[in-house]
Formats: C-alpha cells, structure tokens, sequence
C-alpha cells in the first residue's frame, strides 16, 4: 500500500471537477476533506475488498482530518474515491442531497468502475 493522502485524493478531485485554478478554488480543503471520508466509507461499503491490501493484510479505515494525512485504503482505489467524492462535491454545490443512483456521467463512471 502506497502512502496517498488526502492531499493526492483532492487533487484528483479538482482534476475531475475542473477547479484547478488555484488562485480561486471552488472549492476549498475544508469543504472536500469530510468528501473524501465518505467516499472512502462508501467504496469499502460497495466493495469490500477495497479493505485488504495487495498483500491480503485487512486495512482499518481512519478517518483524515487533515489534507497530510494517509488515507487509509490502498491507492489503487484512488480514482473510485476520487469520483465519489467529486458526485459529493458537484450535489454539494448544487445544494441538494446526494443520491447514489442519479444518472449523472460521474455516477455512470463510478458504478462501472466499482464492477468487477
């Protein structure tokens, strides 16, 4: 397992959101780090395999309070991650509740990266 931290997830958050304009962000550290736990809860929900390592070690999810952190999942989940979150920040924005099943391009990405 890789060191990623919540740093590494939120840059690829701001990839997939297009907010790389770093003289004004939409969205700041503060708002998309709570984003990245629930994305991390959500894709060891949807995929528990995503809780062992290559090696077969069981991985105990942390939550990340700070962007230095490690996120506690293996960084080959770093785009499903990544794409959760950006579902979260995009519902966020747009000030409605967050639906798993909305057929938006990011939910369709995220539903077939978590098949097998």
């Amino acid at each position: 397992m890789a060191n990623m931290t919540a740093q590494d997830v939120i840059d690829r958050i701001r990839i997939i959101l297009n907010d790389q304009a770093s003289s004004d962000f939409r969205w700041l550290d503060e708002e998309l780090l709570p984003l990245v736990n629930l994305a991390v809860t959500q894709v060891t929900n949807m995929r528990p395999d995503s809780l062992y390592s290559p090696t077969g070690s069981l991985l105990t999810i942390t939550p990340v309070t700070d962007v230095n952190a490690t996120v506690s999942i293996d960084d080959r989940w770093l785009l499903h991650v990544a794409l959760f979150a950006s579902m979260l920040g995009l519902d966020k924005q747009a000030g409605q509740s967050f639906n798993v099943k909305k057929n938006t391009a990011l939910g369709v990405q995220f539903a077939n990266l978590m098949k097998v």
